[in-house]
């Protein structure tokens, strides 16, 4: 029991350290502001819908080939969309068309300590030009 005082010490000092530490990564971005992307938008064809529940549905697109997406030419709503699904009360099946060319987001980081890119599908026609 005499060696307690210095375990307890030599633990909390570890603690501390462990504490003020984030692990690699950045929570908060330089100076406290936000992140500043450069944002682009690409067409995204509709070329299935996967019926996932009576509730829900998801959507494979067929994407435009850019250096952006890195050879990808295929992508689902739901990976693209925090894995979730569309919901048939709020998007009702008949209300896509497939074929039709949708909103791809990418958005690339110029500034700040957040994610490098982001990247979601908007259920929106992909504007004409």
């Amino acid at each position: 029991m005499k060696n307690t005082g210095t375990v307890v010490a030599t633990f909390g000092v570890i603690l501390i350290a462990i504490s003020s530490c984030n692990n690699g990564f950045n929570t908060v971005p330089d100076g406290g502001e936000p992140c500043i992307y450069n944002d682009k938008i690409y067409a995204a064809k509709l070329i299935k819908i996967i019926e996932i529940n009576p509730e829900e549905y998801d959507a494979e697109f067929i994407l435009q080939a850019t250096r952006d997406l890195k050879g990808r030419d295929t992508v689902y709503y739901s990976n693209l969309n925090n894995k979730n699904y569309i919901s048939k009360k709020e998007k009702p099946v008949d209300s896509l068309v497939i074929g039709a060319q949708y909103v791809y987001k990418f958005k690339k980081i110029i500034t700040g300590h957040c994610n490098p890119t982001i990247e979601f599908l908007r259920l929106e026609i992909f504007p004409d030009k």
